[in-house]
């Protein structure tokens, strides 16, 4: 969908933008992530996903899916891991990953 032209932003419109609206709109705000990561939210009894596109610092485009499931606690706590792994991923930069590789 993404690489798709006649959809692409019809579909990137549709996914929710970190601290900015739908589901994520009070999720990541004040941070380097928020209007970084456009995501699609899902929840089940013991289960919550967070899918969808991350913009690193770099200006690339990251694909990701986090699915967390059997858990015993509400769902706070899973949605701020979440939240930390998005962070993450709109943190990335080649050069810094680089040299901490040693590459």
């Amino acid at each position: 969908m993404y690489n798709n032209f006649e959809v692409k932003s019809e579909f990137l419109s549709s996914l929710a933008v970190a601290g900015v609206d739908g589901t994520m709109k009070r999720r990541l705000r004040d941070t380097a992530a928020e209007r970084r990561l456009r995501v699609k939210t899902g929840a089940l009894k013991d289960v919550s996903c967070l899918s969808g596109y991350a913009l690193t610092r770099d200006n690339e485009v990251l694909t990701f899916s986090i699915m967390i499931n059997g858990f015993n606690t509400g769902t706070y706590p899973i949605k701020q891991i979440q939240n930390q792994i998005g962070l993450l991923l709109t943190e990335f930069q080649q050069a810094t990953y680089a040299k901490r590789q040693g590459i």
